[in-house]
């Protein structure tokens, strides 16, 4: 299997890394890379990222036989309504949005002699830009595709030996349940990261000698608030109900966790945290 032409539209870590590791496996005879930043398109190009790069999504997607989407989720739909009439005819579209349930629903329609596979490979990180790609990022990693009953066999097989081909798991969910899973398993840790670098700011204002206090747990606790504020805020307002949901829920753990400081309960509170210990060392 050889896609003769890919066109990456967003070619930051998780495009770029697809990218290279397209390449890496032989899958990919030219690489089209879109970036809106003139630096991120050199930056592509000196990397060797891409064969080639373009400002526009149209011109890198023409005659294209796989396009993989790393923009932000909700620039997705608008995306493929541009390029729904200039891809090759049976082009295998994809995506690595870490939402799944708008964005299947707005781009799935949108192609008719295409096809469309909703996809999540769960290997980002607080880094950004071409720069930051890796070929190996995928290993072991979690790739999610989301099938629907309109998704077409053969671009679900296709993308499923993608998948595998750049070493990374498979797992399949609606895309209904991939978003609830995830507000838990992804979008809330990283909005809980964030809360606790505002809550460190607020104390920073009172007490600046906070700043020289800051060690490992500090930081391995907020790595990932230094990710794209972009891709967040869409992540969040695209999967709002779910990231509610289990945000209502992590305000009910801290209010019970800070019922038992407020009681000096010392047995509750160490049977609490042996408990999200023991969790934890699983992983």
């Amino acid at each position: 299997m050889e896609f003769q032409r890919v066109a990456i539209l967003g070619i930051g870590l998780i495009g770029g890394s697809f990218a290279l590791a397209l390449k890496k496996h032989g899958l990919a005879r030219h690489i089209v890379g879109v970036a809106r930043r003139e630096e991120t398109r050199s930056e592509a190009l000196a990397s060797g990222v891409c064969d080639e790069v373009s400002a526009e999504a149209v011109e890198a997607a023409r005659g294209a036989d796989l396009v993989f989407l790393a923009s932000p989720v909700r620039a997705m739909p608008g995306l493929c309504a541009q390029i729904v009439s200039v891809v090759a005819p049976g082009c295998l579209i994809t995506d690595g949005g870490s939402t799944k349930g708008c964005v299947v629903r707005d781009c799935e329609p949108l192609f008719s002699n295409a096809h469309f596979v909703g996809g999540h490979p769960m290997a980002g990180s607080e880094q950004t830009g071409p720069a930051a790609a890796r070929a190996d990022l995928f290993d072991n990693a979690v790739w999610v595709l989301t099938p629907t009953p309109q998704t077409n066999a053969r671009a679900l097989e296709q993308m499923r030996a993608i998948v595998s081909k750049l070493g990374a798991r498979l797992v399949e969910l609606t895309p209904d349940a991939h978003d609830e899973l995830l507000a838990v398993s992804s979008h809330l840790p990283h909005l809980t990261a964030s809360a606790l670098v505002h809550s460190f700011l607020k104390s920073k204002q009172d007490s600046p000698a906070i700043a020289d206090l800051v060690a490992g747990g500090w930081r391995g606790s907020t790595r990932i608030a230094a990710g794209s504020a972009e891709m967040w805020r869409d992540i969040c307002l695209d999967n709002a109900a779910s990231v509610e949901k289990a945000l209502d829920e992590f305000v009910s753990e801290l209010q019970s966790l800070k019922t038992l400081v407020a009681a000096r309960d010392g047995a509750a509170l160490q049977q609490w945290l042996d408990e999200a210990a023991i969790e934890r060392k699983k992983f």
